[in-house]
Formats: structure tokens, C-alpha cells, sequence
């Protein structure tokens, strides 16, 4: 079936391009991107996506490219590139808002289950909810089986809160076969990262040891430096690293650590130089710091104190530490000194924010708790 489907959009590329349709040539490369990844072949499927999306940037076509960052969030889920999924679903879903339900009902459904992949269940049960409204707003739903089916983990994670989905996930079922296993269970991360407090790596279920990071401090800084700041030159490397260096020096240890780094993470690839910039390329990554701060943001954006304090808690339960507490001392003005503050910063004001709000309930053991928490974290009582 997918190979008559590649062959009929590949026909179709190829008429679009003689008669110069320039929507229809992206909408086929669009197509045949999504059936390659389907196939299997997810690298040159995003190639084909990334170059309808070009095509429709170069002619300021927003809907175009709307939904071709939509089809990019698909596949990022589903090849387990979580962070770049909830963004491109996230970018996409903003143009949506303007009154394209059917496409803002598909894109929250992915983002439902980019969720659900991201063991983020509140954020996932909102989005859930944001595409039953976008359904009960068109007042049809028939387009949507086919969604259904590739986000079926986050409908059954819901279901006791949206039997109205569930009903139609079976109607899909029925229909159209059952939903793929992988969309059915979370993968376990390639990669679980904990730097709130002592720092620990995981690949797989493995605990990376000393002789993974060999030389330690210096494989493992770059690590967390690129976890945290991605996208980043040599030289912004360099001086972040070692500063006191030479350029050329630091050449040098760049290409040494990163080619180091990369057999930690066990594989080539882990670790992309893409126009001088450096960057981690590791599928279904867990990062505690990036849970963290994207709870703090649910928080700041809830609609009521419930919800707020919900996330709160979930943030302060996963800062169990001082960002990379075992590394050595660090001086002001390093990159590590500069997280540390950042992260403890955020998590002063949330311990401050719900010792408020336990207060004015009159849960006194709570509110107590969570004062204790502060005074652990500076060393000083609540005035």
C-alpha cells in the first residue's frame, strides 16, 4: 500500500513541477515525506518535509508552512526527538489558533501524545481537552480517526477523562485496524539525564560509570553544556570550557572531547556539528532541569490556583539539588555558576508561591514543608 502511495505522489511531484503549481509540489513532497517515514525511511522523509516547508517560506505561504511544521512534529514524536516536537507542534499550533480546527485539532492530539511519551500527563490531559473543543466546535469528527489511531497512548492515558475520544479511537480501531503498538506504550528514554542535585546518566537502564566519560570532568561538562545550551560554535565552546586557551588549543580539544562524548553515548551521530554549530542528537531524551522548567511554565500559564500549585509541586519534587551539585566549586560568571542560580531561582519562587498558597488554605503542615524546602535551598527562614 505504502509503495503505491509513493509512486502516486512521486507522479504528482512530478505534473505540479511541469505545470509550475508551486502549492501542489510542496503538498506531494509534504506526502511523500510522511509515507517514507512510515516506511522507515525517517531521514529522508524529514528532507523531503524540511524542503516543502522551504518552498512554502520562500513564498510567505504561513498555512503551507503551518502545516508542514505540523508534519515535522509528527514524525519528531514518533522517532522519539520529544523537545524538538513539543516546539515545532507548539509553533504550528499557534497559526491554527486563527480558526483551522480540523489542522489545531490534529496538531493537539500529537502534542497529547508527545506529551504522553514525555511521561508530562498534565500537560498531556490539557491538550486533550483543547482538541475536544476544536471537535465539538466543527461538530464532526470523522477526519480524525486516522489521528486517533497514531495517538492512541495519550487517548487511553485520558480515557477516564474523555470516554468521547475513547468511543472514537475504537470507532477508528474498527475501521482502520488497531493502533501501532508503538503508539500504544511509551518508550522507556534512550537517555534519562539527572543534573538536579548529584549528576547521574542513564542509557537504557545502564548507569554511565567514570570510564564511559574518560577524561570525566571534561567529557561530562561538555555533555551538560550542550544539553543545556544547544546550537552553540566552537567558540562559545571554547570559552564556556576553556577559557584560558588558545583558539587553537581549543580546536583541539574540542574535536578530541567531542569525538569522546560521542562514543559514551554510543553513537556517531549523537553529537551533530551542523554550520559550525554543535548540538545533541539523542531520541527520547529525559532531562530532569527540562522538566522541571517546563512545569514552572505550565504553572505560570494555568487558568486557576489548583492547576497552578499542581505543577509547582511536581517542579520542587524534581529539584532534589543544586544544578550539577557534585561538580567542583564554580566561580561567578561560569556557565555552570550561571544555571545553578537560574534553576534555584525558579524554584525559590515556586517554594515561595506555594508556602502562600498552603497558607491561606490553613494546611499549616504543608505550608511547613514547604518552608522547610526553602530553608534547605538558601539557608535562610521565609521573612
Amino acid at each position: 500500500r505504502y509503495t503505491d502511495a509513493v509512486e502516486a505522489y512521486k507522479q504528482g511531484l512530478q505534473d505540479a513541477r511541469k505545470v509550475g503549481d508551486a502549492f501542489l509540489s510542496a503538498y506531494a513532497l509534504n506526502a511523500l515525506g510522511q509515507t517514507l517515514h512510515l516506511m522507515g525511511n525517517t531521514q529522508e522523509g524529514v528532507a523531503l518535509v524540511r524542503q516543502a516547508y522551504e518552498d512554502a517560506r520562500e513564498r510567505g505561504a504561513r498555512y503551507e508552512m503551518a502545516l508542514y511544521q505540523l508534519s515535522l512534529g509528527i514524525i519528531a514524536h514518533e522517532a522519539g526527538f520529544l523537545d524538538e516536537a513539543v516546539a515545532r507542534l507548539k509553533q504550528c499550533i499557534e497559526y491554527f489558533r486563527q480558526g483551522y480546527w480540523q489542522e489545531l485539532a490534529r496538531a493537539y492530539l500529537h502534542l497529547a501524545q508527545t506529551h504522553y511519551l514525555g511521561d508530562a500527563l498534565q500537560a498531556m490531559q490539557e491538550c486533550i481537552r483543547e482538541a475536544e473543543v476544536c471537535l465539538f466546535r466543527l461538530g464532526y469528527d470523522g477526519f480524525i480517526l486516522p489521528t486517533l489511531r497514531r495517538t492512541a497512548g495519550a487517548i487511553h492515558a485520558a480515557a477516564d477523562a474523555s470516554p468521547y475520544l475513547m468511543e472514537l479511537l475504537r470507532q477508528a480501531e474498527e475501521k482502520l485496524g488497531p493502533a501501532p503498538e508503538a503508539a500504544r506504550r511509551p518508550p522507556q528514554p534512550a537517555l534519562r539525564v539527572y543534573v538536579l542535585g548529584q549528576s547521574r546518566v542513564y542509557r537504557g537502564e545502564r548507569l554511565l560509570t567514570h570510564p564511559d566519560w574518560t577524561p570525566r570532568q571534561r567529557v561530562q561538562e561538555l555533555f551538560f553544556y550542550l544539553l543545556m545550551r544547544p546550537q552553540q560554535t566552537a567558540l562559545q565552546i571554547g570559552a564556556a570550557l576553556w577559557p584560558d586557551l588558545p583558539p587553537a588549543k581549543v580546536t583541539n580539544n574540542l574535536y578530541a572531547t567531542v569525538s569522546r562524548l560521542r562514543r559514551a553515548l554510543g553513537t556517531p551521530d549523537s553529537v551533530l556539528n551542523v554550520e559550525g554549530r554543535y548540538a545533541l542528537q539523542v531520541p527520547r531524551l529525559w532531562v530532569d532541569a527540562h522538566q522541571f522548567r517546563e512545569a514552572i511554565e505550565l504553572a505560570r500559564t494555568c487558568p486557576n490556583p489548583e492547576e497552578e500549585v499542581h505543577h509547582l509541586e511536581r517542579a520542587v519534587a524534581l529539584y532534589r539539588g543544586d544544578f550539577l551539585a557534585d561538580f567542583p566549586a564554580c566561580k561567578d560568571g561560569t556557565w555552570i555558576h550561571e544555571e545553578r542560580e537560574a534553576l534555584r531561582h525558579l524554584c525559590e519562587l515556586a517554594l515561595e508561591r506555594l508556602i502562600e498558597y498552603w497558607t491561606a488554605r490553613g494546611d499549616a503542615a504543608k505550608a511547613r514543608h514547604y518552608a522547610q524546602r526553602r530553608v534547605a535551598l538558601l539557608g535562610e527562614p521565609l521573612s
